[in-house]
């Protein structure tokens, strides 16, 4: 499915994603594949029934959760990490704007300011550092195209503070006629004025995020918290996470401590820097800036959900021990060792994630005379320049123009797969 969305085959990536064994995880990436593709109504059905599936699953099958802490949350129905979920109304809100649907598009982008919003009252920094306040931009966006100038301004607003003392370029917010370089020594303003009525908006996508990886780790249980699991392995795997995290993950004391095997779930921040981009209007060129590093954005979040993560998988590796030990302490070496590889076996990280998605979102707003305009995109990566020629763009006059297309990835796609399977093999 990956390799068909860097070779822009996105038919084949959305026939791909049809195998998928969770059915919330085939709706989100056969949605945004054929959003790729082209079909933005068959897109918009899969997003929909993902977000109902999402509202759905907060109910979790009490079975299966019981199951899990013997096993692993693979057995789980697919929970999507929550900046996955701000990621769903705004690509039902893009869908709508390819169908020219002001009316839907305007509900989806109040529904993505409303998620915002919540996310960013409940934990402020988190919010901050992931860098959310983008998407309020591209509410605001969504809104403004729809006619709807005010509800646009208080998503703008909404920007302004999420973003902080790390303002927003001005241009998004309250674009102004730029000047640009079109050559050397010489300079062109991308032009006319703001007054005559036309500005493009360019959201464009760039590579892939990368998927999470899992992350072997052997503690220790003490003696004393074996006895206090059997009540209570919640309260244990806090204590043994905690340990972990301040550095005592391998320390060993007394002669009655057992080491368990742990299997995180671990999004690594990217080793590199986003390719630089250039955005050529009319031969004109500006530069095209990382709005949203997707890729940063999820390795935050898994950064962030650590101490959570670690606390629940090891009260389940505790339990499982447990249960293991208590059911072959008279048992000969041989059910013993069975009973160690099961252990091992079923202890695996929840490595499922919704991989269609972009590695970063780049956005630029330019002030056009009402008409026709040539548009490329150039990215200067490493395996080579990649191009995306968006054509004629007809710019209109009375409201902007949205404009959202994916980047080819090529040789860089597979240059970024190279890069991560050298971190992980030092890793290892």
């Amino acid at each position: 499915m990956r390799d068909a969305i860097a070779e822009s085959r996105y038919r084949d990536a959305a026939e791909a994603a049809a195998g998928e064994r969770d059915e919330l995880l085939r709706h989100l990436d056969r949605g945004l594949a054929l959003l790729y593709a082209g079909d933005a109504v068959a897109a918009n059905l899969h997003l929909g029934r993902a977000e109902v599936l999402i509202d759905d699953r907060y109910t979790r099958s009490v079975t299966r959760a019981a199951l899990s802490l013997l096993l692993n949350d693979r057995i789980l129905p697919y929970q999507p990490d929550p900046w996955e979920r701000l990621m769903i109304p705004l690509y039902r809100a893009l869908s709508y704007v390819t169908q020219d649907a002001p009316e839907d598009a305007a509900v989806e982008a109040r529904r993505l300011s409303g998620l915002l919003l919540e996310r960013r009252d409940s934990r402020p920094a988190r919010a901050a550092e992931e860098n959310d306040a983008f998407l309020y931009v591209m509410a605001g966006a969504v809104l403004e195209w729809a006619g709807l100038p005010d509800d646009a301004e208080v998503a703008y607003r909404n920007a302004r503070e999420a973003y902080g003392a790390a303002s927003a370029p001005a241009d998004w917010l309250a674009p102004e006629p730029v000047a640009v370089a079109a050559g050397e020594p010489e300079t062109v303003a991308v032009a006319p004025v703001r007054s005559q009525g036309g500005e493009l908006l360019l959201l464009v996508e760039t590579g892939q995020v990368p998927p999470p990886v899992e992350e072997l780790l052997l503690v220790y249980l003490e003696g004393d918290e074996a006895e206090r699991a059997r009540e209570h392995p919640d309260r244990v795997g806090q204590e043994i996470a905690k340990r972990y995290l301040e550095g005592h993950a391998s320390k060993r004391e007394g002669s009655h401590d057992y080491l368990l095997p742990i299997a995180l779930r671990a999004r690594p921040i990217p080793p590199f820097q986003p390719a630089p981009a250039v955005l050529e209007v009319d031969g004109a060129r500006l530069p095209l800036p990382v709005a949203f590093d997707v890729s940063r954005a999820a390795a935050f979040a898994s950064r962030d959900e650590l101490p959570a993560l670690l606390a629940k998988t090891a009260a389940r590796a505790v339990v499982k021990a447990l249960a293991f030990k208590e059911t072959t302490d008279h048992a000969d070496d041989a059910v013993r060792i069975l009973a160690n590889a099961f252990h091992l076996a079923t202890e695996r990280a929840d490595t499922r994630a919704w991989l269609t998605l972009p590695g970063e979102l780049r956005f630029a707003r330019v002030p056009l005379a009402p008409g026709p305009h040539t548009v490329r995109v150039r990215l200067e990566t490493a395996g080579g320049v990649p191009v995306l020629d968006l054509g004629t763009v007809q710019v209109e006059a009375g409201r902007p123009t949205l404009v959202r297309a994916r980047m080819p990835e090529r040789d860089g796609w597979r240059m970024q797969e190279a890069a991560m399977a050298t971190l992980d093999r030092a890793a290892d």
